[in-house]
């Protein structure tokens, strides 16, 4: 009998340590929220009866950073919001720590964080639909954790591309409660960043600011984060900029071509200027169409004017290479022209008043030799006035053809100098200002 008894006592002090572990540890979940519950209301915030607004204290922490996609003006962001307040109803109900997940946050009123700029954002789902989890302490201060990922609006200033740096925002408030009963701070003033490696940009840094805004009559909290970055160059030097350098340098091989072969100089003129065409259209195909022309616009629109100025340089060289230079020679023909129109037919005349002369009084011995000088003298006089005037002519026309040659020459030598000096000293000044 007396066994029996100490099995009993033995048994029910088992009991009792049971109960106390299950109670402590949090084992038994019903049991657990039946403690959190009673006498607390989910709908009502902390403080409420009090008149005083709750202090929801917010750090995010950056696991890494997306894609900044400038045609959409908008970036990524992968990170781990975290709010903490204090709710005064759940003081004493526990005596350790807690967590809870999923569907169970529901039975504890939580903040109802929004982000203004979010374009697409995860972070007003539901607890079920996403990684969440909320820490409730002894002395009820709360710490509510959510995996969040944002895609959210970047307004860009891309006069500077590709040497820009870029600030986007990410700005949260509550969606419902104004001032006068959510205020959000940040936790301080340090950002948490996992990884940030991208590929075209530098993570430069971060800064926080708390605002007050006014919406339908409302004062509303919101906090801001603003990530700085910063433009990486090598992606644009190895498709665009050394290509460019190297596609106008093509262009000036025409310098050093013949002048006469314009079909091959201007071959080459306009395959640079379609293929600087085709660059700058596939770089501004990712790029949203805005209203002011980037760094990057300026310096294709300079390297297509030296290509086309080239095209240009070679046509000039081309007629002149192949005109003559001036109008010399036209002057020197009239100039023949009038001189066989009025000195010839005197000539003419006084050559046959000689020849009528000499057959009236002719000799013996001169007889024959007259009517041989009178024939050769009618027809040779003329004919050799006119080879005059054509020798004349053709060595003008040489001339100025070798004149013009001399000029499309000296034109491409100028040019061999003088674009590779502007071009250099417009490169130079360029990543100076832009760099």
């Amino acid at each position: 009998m007396r066994g029996k008894t100490g099995t009993d006592v033995d048994l029910y002090l088992f009991r009792i340590c049971l109960l106390l572990a299950r109670f402590i540890t949090g084992i038994n979940s019903s049991s657990l929220k039946e403690v959190l519950v009673a006498d607390y209301d989910e709908t009502l915030r902390p403080g409420f009866y009090e008149g005083s607004p709750v202090e929801v204290l917010v750090q995010i922490h950056v696991e890494s950073f997306g894609n900044i996609q400038e045609v959409d003006m908008e970036f990524q962001v992968y990170s781990y919001f975290m709010q903490s307040w204090t709710d005064k109803r759940l003081t004493g109900k526990i005596n350790r720590s807690i967590t809870l997940k999923g569907s169970d946050i529901n039975n504890v009123w939580t903040p109802d964080a929004y982000c203004y700029n979010a374009r697409v954002t995860n972070l007003m789902l539901p607890n079920l639909e996403t990684h969440s989890k909320l820490s409730i302490s002894p002395k009820g201060v709360l710490v509510y954790s959510r995996g969040v990922s944002f895609a959210a609006s970047c307004v860009m200033d891309l006069r500077s591309f590709p040497h820009d740096s870029q600030n986007c925002s990410l700005k949260f408030g509550s969606y419902a409660y104004d001032d006068s009963d959510v205020i959000f701070k940040w936790i301080n003033g340090d950002v948490h960043v996992s990884r940030d490696n991208m590929a075209q940009f530098t993570f430069l840094g971060a800064s926080f600011s708390t605002d007050l805004e006014r919406y339908m009559g409302d004062n509303f909290t919101t906090i801001t984060v603003s990530y700085a970055f910063q433009r990486r160059l090598g992606y644009y030097l190895l498709q665009v900029y050394i290509p460019d350098i190297m596609i106008v340098l093509l262009s000036w091989i025409v310098f050093w071509m013949n002048p006469d072969n314009a079909g091959d100089r201007l071959a080459i003129g306009l395959t640079t200027i379609l293929t600087i065409m085709f660059l700058s259209g596939a770089i501004n195909a990712s790029m949203p169409r805005v209203s002011y022309a980037k760094a990057m616009d300026w310096y294709l629109m300079i390297s297509f004017a030296f290509v086309f100025f080239s095209v240009i340089e070679s046509l000039v060289v081309f007629v002149l290479s192949s005109r003559p230079l001036g109008k010399g020679c036209y002057c020197k023909k009239e100039i023949c022209h009038s001189f066989k129109s009025k000195i010839l037919p005197c000539l003419k005349t006084r050559r046959r008043k000689a020849r009528t002369t000499r057959l009236k009084h002719p000799d013996a011995d001169q007889v024959t030799e007259l009517n041989m000088n009178i024939m050769l003298t009618d027809q040779s006089l003329p004919m050799s006035l006119e080879d005059i005037a054509t020798t004349e002519d053709r060595e003008c026309h040489q001339a100025l053809m070798h004149r013009s040659k001399y000029t499309a020459i000296r034109i491409d030598h100028v040019s061999r100098i003088l674009f590779p000096v502007i071009f250099a000293s417009y490169t130079f000044g360029y990543w100076l200002a832009y760099s």
